[in-house]
């Protein structure tokens, strides 16, 4: 099964964001997945996202920090045209990256304990930014158990019953009946009667 949709995320300050729950309130499909793989991928050079602390904030403000630190604004930049914090903002970019993949178990993203994700805006006055989320896996399959009375005449089929084997019969017997993937299989009786329980099936 493949999902994808376009998150349009309102603009925020220059600084790491908490995104988590904006991210999965827009992928309601999820919940159809049993198993799988999500990737969420941003539209621009100037903000990146990257997994990290999801509970103090204090870290994210000293991730700000650092970044500053290893790529400062006061550089002898060549491409300045955009403003003086426009390639610093590349660089940042490049180093924490466009995209992320996490896994899906459980219709949840599978993310540990104290892993979040942040969207990185590294420009002073950005505009919104666009994020892209393609979900693949396996889809939920719904599984209903339930016992059924059949009543069946089978016409040249022998059934051995009480130590007699009789012919066009009448039986009546309870049987499990497993929906599996919108198509019903029988147990616990002979394969030729599998056609009929099927037919009779649909009129009941």
């Amino acid at each position: 099964m493949w999902f994808q949709k376009t998150i349009n995320l309102k603009s925020k300050s220059r600084g790491c964001h908490l995104i988590t729950n904006e991210i999965e309130k827009q992928i309601p499909d999820i919940q159809n997945l049993k198993i799988g793989m999500a990737n969420i991928f941003i539209k621009h050079t100037s903000a990146s996202l990257c997994l990290n602390e999801n509970v103090d904030p204090d870290v994210r403000t000293d991730m700000e920090m650092a970044l500053n630190k290893i790529v400062p604004e006061n550089f002898p930049y060549i491409h300045t045209a955009e403003g003086s914090d426009d390639m610093p903002a590349h660089i940042k970019s490049a180093l924490f990256g466009a995209s992320l993949n996490i896994p899906i178990s459980n219709s949840k993203l599978n993310l540990g304990t104290w892993q979040g994700i942040w969207l990185c805006e590294h420009r002073n006055y950005a505009s919104g930014r666009t994020v892209v989320v393609t979900l693949n896996g396996e889809k939920k399959v719904l599984q209903d158990f339930r016992k059924i009375k059949v009543h069946l005449i089978l016409i040249d089929t022998y059934w051995k019953n009480d130590d007699v084997v009789s012919r066009n019969c009448t039986i009546s017997k309870s049987i499990l009946v497993k929906i599996y993937r919108d198509q019903v299989l029988f147990y616990t009786v002979p394969r030729k009667c599998a056609e009929a329980m099927q037919n009779l099936m649909k009129h009941k």
